[in-house]
């Protein structure tokens, strides 16, 4: 129906063009999020990061213990910050800039010292 009403139904992700897009593509699986993990320490082999359910992963980081490295900060505190800031990157992409950022990571990290 909204197909015939011109809105796209085109579900591929438009960041990487190559994935159906979902959430958990979006936050976790995209290869512009993966960038976003890898330069905050979790590369693509952690399968404690990257091997459970949204649920399970949202909750998980939500709840660590664990610090990141440089800064000295909680990773309960940096880990829903750099999912907020992936998911405005995903918005402005999509409907202001058709721009990649690189930065996201920094932004996150910018984000939270904001707040301490």
């Amino acid at each position: 129906m909204l197909g015939l009403r011109g809105f796209n139904l085109d579900n591929t992700c438009d960041l990487c063009g190559v994935s159906t897009e979902s959430i958990i593509h979006v936050l976790h699986d995209c290869s512009v999020a993966r960038e976003v993990w890898r330069n905050l320490g979790f590369d693509d082999t952690r399968q404690d990061f990257y091997g459970t359910t949204l649920v399970d992963w949202l909750k998980n980081n939500c709840e660590s213990y664990e610090y990141l490295s440089q800064p000295r900060i909680p990773w309960k505190y940096v880990f829903p910050q750099a999912v907020w800031q992936i998911w405005l990157h995903r918005n402005r992409f999509i409907y202001k800039t058709r721009r990649k950022e690189h930065n996201i990571h920094v932004q996150s990290i910018k984000g939270v010292l904001s707040f301490l």
